[in-house]
Order: C-alpha cells, then sequence, then structure tokens
C-alpha cells in the first residue's frame, strides 16, 4: 500500500490500508494505516476528498492522542 501511495495510486492503497485494518484490528499499526488513508485523501486533491482527509486526520489525532507524533502529524495536516 506504501509503494501504491507513493506512486499516486491512492483509491488502491487506500483499499489495502481497510483491508489491513480489517484484517489486523489489534494491530498497533493501524494508526499508521488510518494516517496514511488520509494522506491518500489529502493526495487525491479534491473538494470532496480534502472533507474527507480533514475528518481521517482529526479522527487520528484524536483516537491517537496518546502518542504526540500522529497528533502532531494529523494536526498539521488538518490544518494545510
Amino acid at each position: 500500500a506504501d509503494m501504491m501511495r507513493q506512486q499516486k495510486r491512492y483509491s488502491r492503497a487506500i483499499r489495502e490500508y481497510e483491508r489491513f485494518v480489517n484484517d489486523h484490528p489489534e494491530s498497533p499499526d493501524i494508526r499508521d494505516a488510518h494516517l496514511r488513508i488520509a494522506l491518500c485523501l489529502e493526495g487525491m486533491n479534491t473538494p470532496a476528498t480534502d472533507e474527507q482527509a480533514l475528518v481521517k486526520f482529526n479522527e487520528v489525532a484524536s483516537v491517537y492522542r496518546d502518542d504526540r507524533s500522529y497528533v502532531l502529524t494529523a494536526t498539521f495536516h488538518a490544518w494545510a
């Protein structure tokens, strides 16, 4: 999924990240997947996906508030 995101194949990357989240709900790595889904939505750069990205970034900042790096990254992107 990361390679697809880096190649700007955002829709496919989102599906792969979501599959990971569904298949591994207890993994600590799902927070990375949620953040990267938001980054994909941001990268799609349409009014609809920008709004979805904002919601997702706010969700990441709220759900993973115990990890400052996620809060800061998500908040920075939400403000951008």
